[in-house]
């Protein structure tokens, strides 16, 4: 009883992103755990467009994934601590740092 998304999804086109965050919320009113894998590809967007989206979309799912190389990129974060005070409404945040660690 997962629903699971990406952040290529809302950057695809504006459509796309109504769509993740009507999927965000229907999984939740209807009872569904809910992950989503920042998952950014700055040939799709921008940071600056990207950034609070991205965090937006992650602090309303309840399991996010999230490349410390991206959580960088998109903002400035050089630690897993780093990236939790930032996307702190998920029950679980999964930092993954390339072969080093996951946290």
């Amino acid at each position: 009883a997962w629903v699971h998304l990406s952040g290529i999804t809302p950057a695809l086109s504006p459509g796309c992103d109504e769509l993740a965050d009507h999927i965000l919320r229907q999984a939740k009113h209807h009872g569904y755990l809910t992950s989503f894998d920042v998952n950014y590809r700055p040939a799709l967007w921008t940071v600056s467009q990207a950034a609070p989206r991205l965090l937006e979309l992650g602090n309303q799912a309840h399991t996010v994934l999230v490349g410390l190389d991206e959580a960088r990129a998109l903002w400035g974060c050089d630690t897993a601590e780093d990236v939790a005070a930032l996307i702190t409404r998920p029950l679980n945040l999964v930092v993954k740092d390339a072969a080093h660690e996951a946290v």
